[in-house]
């Protein structure tokens, strides 16, 4: 995620992620990581 972040800071780019699994977490209290917040 972190490179995927600095690439496109590099460029100037978008993330559109679809990230529909995020607070679907069952087993454990960890939350999967998002790229929310990540990159402005």
């Amino acid at each position: 995620m972190k490179a995927i972040v600095n690439a496109v800071e590099r460029v100037g780019a978008w993330i559109l992620a679809d990230e529909v699994y995020s607070g679907a977490e069952r087993i454990t209290d960890e939350e999967t990581p998002s790229f929310y917040g990540r990159y402005d």
